[in-house]
């Protein structure tokens, strides 16, 4: 039986769910049933990694960028086309806006008979200005016509597409974010204490920390201001900031304008980011907007309290009092509330943990794989 040839276009290979769940569908499908394909921008911090997929073709371009960029980004649509075409590609899938747009125009230019793409999240959201979000709703719409089925991270984020009559509900899926969480568990108490030590911390300190890229989206600083609160009440909290992005120095001075240098550091891109996520207390996120992050899952494989602000899928990951708490975004002073009562309870911190241990099946790589396949195989009935 000839294989089928799907490829996959994101627009830049960062450390983020989208890039995650695009690069785990690869490394799994099996290889006798696909014929693999991967385009993506280049200067991602995942680069290496996509380069040594097993039998994947993996084609990394300068000129696939985040940022418009009319001329080139029809260029780009163009070649793109000419490869799915030269490849005789037979499913294309798509994940992120700027990817997902150029990549469905280019499978219907290149008569692709099945085009799928993955909603990680909106484009548009409530803090654009009118105009810019009803531009990106409109391209959305017309995308929409161009897509064979539409795949939601959450069942949130399906209905603010629907919401917004970005096509029909025949067309959405609901694929919950895997993760390999083989790798994520409660760090033992040799790791949590190297981690608090070398840092010149107190064996004892509590700690505290959010993985995010520092994107607007994110809203770091108010991670920042929410610490601010939590130490003036709890003196053993500590807090880490882990990732890199356009909001780096905006966060670096908000840590010296709230004197926080010897209490919160910011680790930049960091590799084992499941060991360190081990010897945490809580996790944060302090977004203004998601899909679903994969990072929920993960922090809950470690067995941490999740403090989160309540966007778009977040209740389907967090169950409020049980496994972690859900704040109003950009409120940073209910986040450091919330974090504060966490902080002071061992009994609450111990309880949280082991529900959120025991919540994180559904986020399994094998349930997202199985789904995928599934789909891919009957999209081509």
């Amino acid at each position: 039986m000839e294989p089928i040839r799907l490829m996959m276009v994101i627009t830049r290979l960062e450390l983020g769910g989208a890039q995650q769940v695009a690069l785990n569908i690869l490394r799994h499908l099996p290889r006798h049933r696909y014929k693999l394909y991967l385009v993506a921008g280049r200067g991602g911090l995942l680069d290496e990694e996509a380069r040594s997929l097993e039998q994947v073709e993996v084609h990394l371009w300068p000129g696939f960028k985040h940022s418009i960029r009319p001329l080139q980004d029809i260029l780009t649509m163009f070649r793109l086309a000419a490869l799915m075409r030269r490849r005789k590609i037979s499913i294309v899938h798509t994940h992120s806006s700027k990817a997902g747009l150029l990549g469905r125009m280019a499978a219907w230019l290149a008569q692709v008979p099945i085009v799928l793409h993955t909603v990680h999240g909106w484009p548009f959201h409530k803090y654009q200005f009118r105009l810019r979000q009803g531009f990106y709703i409109l391209i959305e719409r017309i995308a929409a016509h161009l897509t064979t089925r539409l795949i939601a991270v959450s069942e949130a984020t399906r209905d603010q597409g629907l919401k917004n009559q970005i096509g029909s509900e025949e067309q959405y899926t609901v694929v919950l974010p895997g993760s390999d969480l083989r790798a994520f568990a409660p760090a033992g108490e040799a790791v949590r204490r190297s981690v608090r030590e070398s840092r010149g911390w107190p064996r004892d300190a509590l700690l505290v920390g959010m993985v995010a890229c520092l994107k607007p989206q994110k809203a770091p600083e108010d991670f920042v201001r929410a610490a601010a609160y939590v130490i003036k009440r709890e003196p053993r909290a500590r807090f880490l900031l882990v990732g890199d992005g356009p909001r780096k120095k905006f966060v670096e001075r908000e840590i010296v304008c709230l004197e926080l240098q010897d209490k919160l550091v910011l680790t930049g891109w960091y590799r084992d980011v499941p060991g360190l996520m081990g010897a945490l207390d809580i996790f944060v996120l302090s977004s203004l907007w998601e899909g679903l992050p994969c990072v929920f899952a993960q922090a809950q494989a470690c067995g941490l309290p999740v403090v989160a602000t309540e966007v778009a899928g977040a209740r389907e990951a967090i169950e409020p009092g049980k496994t972690g708490i859900l704040v109003p975004p950009r409120n940073p002073q209910a986040m450091g509330r919330e974090i504060v009562n966490i902080l002071k309870s061992e009994l609450i911190r111990r309880n949280m943990g082991t529900a959120a241990l025991n919540s994180t099946r559904k986020f399994g790589m094998d349930i997202m794989l199985n789904r995928h396949d599934e789909l891919y195989r009957d999209c081509l009935k």
